[in-house]
């Protein structure tokens, strides 16, 4: 266990030292947030929103996935073209955008064009963090922070799954996906004002964690 302890510290020390690598890890753990908060909430919204059977809940359900695997295929001639900053920024908007439209849609079209598009921009969110995980990580650290990455992520998304029941409960399922859409917007907003004061930070110095 003291081990394990040494390794999370070390990968906490890293990113709180390093802007871009724990505005990636911020940005992958929101959007995986939002999928586990609206996701467990679709069918009853399906049902008591939409007023629609089971037809339209696998549909949706399925363009989520769909929507990923397209966002992950068309990445790859962004990525020539844009920073993974800048498309991670693209995919948090793309997202806060898509949820808050599903929150106020009454139709069943636009539900199915929103889930397919909130998968697009997930996918726009983890592949280009993940890559900047990766290529600004030293090489020595590369285990520990990614554990912790893998940790901070599975939590937000456990932290969703609970969350979003208790919200919906006290509020609405539109509410629950506008409070999801403020929050990505939010983080938008802080990631750029976090990034531009946090430019000149240095990589985390490879002396400063053993390399056993």
């Amino acid at each position: 266990m003291r081990n394990v302890w040494l390794d999370l510290r070390a990968g906490f020390d890293f990113l709180l030292h390093h802007a871009a690598v724990l505005f990636a890890v911020l940005a992958m753990a929101s959007g995986i947030f939002a999928i586990g908060c609206f996701g467990p909430l679709i069918a009853v919204h399906v049902r008591d929103n939409l007023h629609a059977g089971t037809t339209i809940f696998s549909l949706a359900s399925a363009l989520i996935g769909l929507g990923i695997f397209v966002g992950i295929t068309f990445l790859r001639g962004l990525a020539s073209r844009f920073t993974h900053t800048q498309l991670v920024f693209a995919g948090l908007g793309g997202m806060a955008f898509f949820v808050a439209l599903l929150g106020i849609t009454s139709s069943i079209p636009v539900t199915l064009l929103c889930c397919l598009m909130t998968g697009l921009f997930v996918a726009a969110v983890i592949v280009p963090a993940q890559t900047l995980l990766q290529t600004e990580t030293p090489q020595h650290l590369l285990g520990r922070v990614g554990s912790t990455v893998m940790s901070t992520v599975f939590g937000a998304q456990i932290v969703g799954l609970l969350l979003s029941g208790e919200l919906a409960r006290f509020t609405s399922i539109r509410q629950v996906f506008e409070i999801t859409s403020v929050t990505l917007l939010v983080l938008m907003v802080l990631g750029r004002v976090f990034l531009s004061h946090r430019a000149g930070t240095t990589m985390y110095p490879e002396s400063a964690v053993p390399k056993t």
